[in-house]
């Protein structure tokens, strides 16, 4: 992803976008109601259960996981797209508590959401 330089109380600071924990912790430093979008923060975008963080998100769009395991098979039909994390498209749907979207990015970045089991 990439390195970005912020301005924090003054301080000119480097970080380094190397995965989901990075891109959580800029999530951070906004004010409440300020998202980044991308596929990480997009309602088909899901995280391999029990994979590594990488810089790479399956977009299930197309499909209605209910739960982690309606996730795990449509990552193993191999019917899924694979975007960076911060990708972005037209489809773009926040994730909200009526969708199941195994991605534990809704902690930080929609605190509403933040007792919903992923």
């Amino acid at each position: 992803m990439g390195i970005i330089k912020l301005q924090i109380s003054g301080e000119c600071r480097e970080l380094s976008l190397k995965n989901e924990y990075d891109l959580r912790f800029l999530q951070k430093l906004f004010p409440p109601g300020v998202v980044l979008m991308g596929c990480l923060t997009c309602r088909h975008g899901n995280v391999e259960p029990g994979g590594e963080i990488n810089d790479f998100i399956y977009c299930l769009k197309g499909c209605v996981p209910k739960n982690k395991s309606d996730v795990v098979k449509a990552i193993q039909s191999g019917q899924v797209e694979t975007h960076a994390l911060m990708d972005w498209c037209s489809e773009y749907q926040t994730i909200d508590a009526n969708h199941y979207v195994y991605n534990e990015v809704q902690k930080d970045f929609f605190p509403d959401l933040s007792d919903i089991e992923v």
